[in-house]
């Protein structure tokens, strides 16, 4: 098959990193949820870009920011 049409590779590290970015994304939305928070606010927090924040939940969440942190209140007003 054409390399063109393949699925392109990642490496080892790449996906590691994005994992972490991605767990300790998900650590700041758990205690802050019920502030305002925003991609960009995150990303620059987490020392990031917002694409590479935004590949991190796409990738290692299989999700989106807001439709994660969506989740998150959601989860925590069922538990209210």
């Amino acid at each position: 098959m054409p390399r063109a049409l393949t699925a392109p590779r990642r490496r080892r590290t790449t996906v590691e990193s994005r994992r972490l970015l991605f767990q300790e994304a998900c650590s700041i939305v758990a205690f802050e949820y019920p502030e305002r928070l925003e991609l960009d606010t995150l990303a620059r927090r987490l020392a990031t870009s917002p694409r590479q924040l935004q590949r991190a939940f796409d990738e290692a969440g299989q999700t989106t920011f807001r439709a994660y942190l969506r989740a998150v209140r959601m989860e925590r007003a069922d538990e209210l």
